[in-house]
């Protein structure tokens, strides 16, 4: 491995072309966070029915844990789905706690993550312009209480027809954790 000069920053990318930079790093450190890097983006073999497409790290951990804190300190609500004649509450469909994301500074930021991640990957994969970004609800599927989203169209009322994907971040999610 090459000597480092002691005044060089070091630019990582990784596939989804999003950048590292490491100040004056160590052989050691710059190998440590390229491995880190490739582990985290594997790629994974997915044998699902309905076209899915699945991104890494589309939001910095920062602001997840700002929305996680943003949902834990606003009132929740549980179970709401849309139907024809406007949301109703269904929990043989939906059991999970919502929180509607009010705060246009905060909402700001995960759409700006969505236009510059997903957005482009989503014309990549369907050909398709992303045009509207409604404003997130931020949820929780609570394991302890049967948290789960059975099955389900999301454009089969007049208030969502308009919708093309759902979308789901699910930071530090571990399945049956």
């Amino acid at each position: 491995m090459a000597t480092l000069l002691p005044s060089a920053s070091v630019g990582i990318g990784d596939w989804m072309l999003r950048i590292t930079v490491l100040p004056q790093p160590t052989p050691d450190v710059l190998a440590a966070r390229v491995t880190q890097l490739d582990a985290v983006s594997l790629p994974a073999v997915v044998h699902a029915r309905a076209p899915v497409l699945l991104l890494e790290r589309v939001v910095e951990p920062g602001l997840c844990r700002t929305l996680i804190d943003y949902r834990q300190r606003h009132d929740k609500v549980s179970n709401t789905v849309g139907g024809p004649q406007g949301n109703v509450v269904n929990g043989d469909v939906k059991r999970r706690h919502d929180v509607q994301l009010d705060d246009a500074r905060l909402f700001a930021q995960p759409r700006d993550c969505l236009v510059r991640r997903v957005a482009p990957a989503i014309l990549q994969a369907f050909h398709i312009g992303i045009m509207v970004i409604e404003a997130p609800i931020i949820g929780c599927y609570d394991a302890d209480s049967g948290g789960r989203f059975a099955r389900h169209r999301d454009n089969t009322s007049r208030y969502t027809a308009h919708r093309q994907f759902a979308l789901s971040l699910q930071p530090q999610f571990r399945r049956g954790v």
